[in-house]
């Protein structure tokens, strides 16, 4: 086996498996890995780390798993890390590799990640504004649970002021960066303009990331359309193998069209498109986006686009029909969906539709005959994450499950 000190590793990008106990995930995960192209690539080198579970099936599956497309490596911790402090150990392999892409146990990858992962590398690795290349895109937004759509400008990827956790890819400097950051800092955590769930997340090591990227003004790179969808099998942040983030994933091979980080669509943690400000004529620092209604003006902007219907005066409304919904700003359509207000007078709430029109907008190409099942719901959504809960009703004599 080699060994990570090979200088030859220091060209090359490594793809790293990270697991604890779940042996079938880790082998459907392997087993995706194993069908990908790397037809372009001489050594793409594996390295499998594992935490401390003492699941000695797992770890005899790992060090018998055969590798045919480079080196292999395994790390298996002699002492239980927990999963924030594994996660930053397998970033720290960058010292070893021009960069890493990190995949959990519950990832499955499309044939083309590997390629993408590379161009993406090459096009932005030596921009400081990245700070990291996800492999994932949303079709959730995770805060909400709404649909996400995003707005595209003939680029494959886009910007978003997050860090992905469900594919990620860093180069050296990136991460490198990121660790001198985090051992500096002392996190205002009350001022951070991020969602409340995430400030409320234990043991996550996204949450200081996504805090590095804010504090920071750092992006991600996003694509459009996934290389890497999620199981969420049952584990420490996981759920019961449910559906809600599969995503669309990319399927055969591609050249991605890139374009500089000014010339990318961007968005904020909320999802929200800070793009539109120019469209708006008004200054970033001194404009409230809150088009999923999710975000408090706890910044204190005298301007605030929003969904929401506040006291305050209506300098321009419009109506929520285009699709992705900052369109409709862009394009200056008319209604009373969205209003742009000026906290500074106060006055009357406006009036519209409200939330059946949201409902009815986001909820379009859904079936209604199934809001009932839905609405007694096998899905309960509590503190950002998905538990399964179970209803049963009597009818008839006979127990009825929903």
């Amino acid at each position: 086996m080699a060994k990570l000190t090979d200088i030859q590793n220091k060209e090359r990008i490594a793809v790293v498996t990270v697991g604890y106990n779940r042996l079938n995930s880790m082998q459907r995960l392997l087993s995706s890995l194993l069908n990908a192209d790397y037809s372009k690539y001489v050594n793409v080198p594996l390295v499998i780390s594992l935490d401390c579970s003492g699941c000695t099936e797992l770890y005899n599956y790992v060090n018998n798993f055969s590798w045919p497309f480079g080196d292999k490596y395994v790390r298996i911790q002699e002492k239980r890390l927990g999963l924030k402090q594994h996660i930053l150990t397998c970033g720290d392999l960058t010292d070893y590799f021009k960069a890493v892409i990190l995949l959990e146990d519950d990832i499955f990858v499309a044939k083309d990640f590997y390629n993408y992962s590379v161009q993406m590398v090459d096009a932005y690795e030596s921009d400081s504004t990245i700070a990291s290349i996800s492999l994932y895109s949303n079709e959730m937004n995770g805060f909400c649970w709404l649909p996400l759509t995003y707005l595209h400008n003939n680029s494959d990827v886009f910007a978003v002021q997050a860090v992905s956790t469900w594919g990620e890819c860093w180069t050296s400097k990136m991460w490198r960066e990121f660790r001198l950051w985090l051992s500096n800092a002392e996190i205002p955590w009350d001022d951070i303009d991020m969602p409340l769930q995430i400030k409320h997340w234990g043991n996550a090591w996204s949450k200081f990331f996504d805090a590095y990227m804010i504090l920071e003004n750092k992006f991600s790179i996003f694509p459009y359309t996934s290389l890497t969808t999620n199981f969420s099998d049952a584990g420490e942040h996981g759920g019961a193998n449910n559906t809600i983030v599969q995503v669309n994933l990319q399927y055969g091979n591609r050249e991605y069209h890139t374009k500089p980080f000014a010339e990318l669509v961007h968005y904020d943690i909320y999802s929200n498109n800070i793009d539109i400000a120019a469209h708006l004529n008004i200054p970033l620092t001194n404009l409230c986006i809150d088009l999923y209604g999710i975000r408090p003006n706890n910044t204190k902007k005298r301007y605030y686009l929003t969904v929401k219907r506040l006291p305050y005066k209506v300098i321009k409304s419009f109506g929520l029909y285009l699709r992705p919904q900052e369109l409709n700003v862009i394009e200056n359509i008319d209604g009373n969906d969205i209003f742009l207000y000026d906290t500074s007078e106060m006055t009357s709430m406006p009036m519209g539709f409200g939330v059946t029109k949201r409902i009815m907008y986001y909820l379009h190409g859904f079936n209604y005959k199934y809001l009932p099942a839905a609405c007694w719901g096998n899905i309960l959504v509590l503190g950002g994450k998905i538990r399964h809960k179970y209803f049963k009703k009597k009818r008839n004599d006979k127990v009825m499950y929903f």
